[in-house]
């Protein structure tokens, strides 16, 4: 009776820790070591990657390839991605406070996933769900946030403003800094989530008056 009347708090996590989590699923799906990723960013990072110097050396070698003078042989030159097998450990495990938006596109470009999935996917612990940190004071359910990521929808409501009009003028605010496609393509997945969730609605309809009757 205890547990029912004082349920679990909701976790709450920083868009860092999520990254970290996610990077975490994503790199163990695909079978790879810590090593691996970084050495995958390394080749997605560098000025010149490592099959370039191959690729050049075959065309060089194919007799049936008109030859270009414009083509030059790659750079030598290795920047790096400044990622290491630790960074990323520390990374996996939460030690590594803030991730620069910077680093969650490079994550998301070696592991093939959206930097949105890398910020906002995931459930507590115990597979309950949480939200996500993005103030001292503010916290939003995930989908929430995707949608404010995608411009779909406003994060703020006019709770968090001083007054209506701040809060009309915010939401104006938002809804012209997106474009028009953007705007178009929101409205058009609104407009089949809508369609794809009315079977659904329906079968529950007819569930309860089944249970209703019985």
């Amino acid at each position: 009776m205890s547990e029912m009347s004082n349920p679990p708090p909701l976790e709450v996590w920083h868009p860092s820790e999520l990254v970290g989590r996610n990077v975490k699923r994503l790199r163990t799906r695909r079978g790879w070591s810590q090593q691996r990723l970084v050495d995958r960013l390394d080749e997605l990072l560098t000025e010149s990657p490592p099959w370039a110097e191959d690729l050049y050396e075959a065309r060089q070698n194919d007799p049936t390839r008109p030859t270009d003078s414009r083509e030059r042989r790659p750079p030598r030159k290795r920047p790096g991605s400044k990622w290491t097998q630790a960074k990323i450990a520390r990374l996996e495990s939460g030690k590594l406070q803030k991730v620069r938006i910077e680093e969650a596109f490079e994550l998301a470009l070696a592991l093939d996933c959206s930097p949105i999935f890398l910020m906002t996917h995931g459930v507590g612990e115990g597979g309950e769900p949480l939200r996500i940190r993005l103030a001292p004071t503010m916290a939003r359910w995930p989908g929430d946030v995707r949608l404010w990521l995608h411009g779909a929808k406003p994060l703020l409501s006019a709770g968090d403003y001083r007054t209506d009009a701040e809060a009309v003028a915010g939401y104006r605010s938002y809804v012209q800094t997106q474009s028009r496609w953007e705007l178009r393509e929101a409205t058009k997945k609104a407009d089949e989530l809508r369609r794809a969730w009315r079977p659904v609605e329906d079968l529950l309809a007819s569930s309860d008056e089944i249970v209703d009757d019985g």
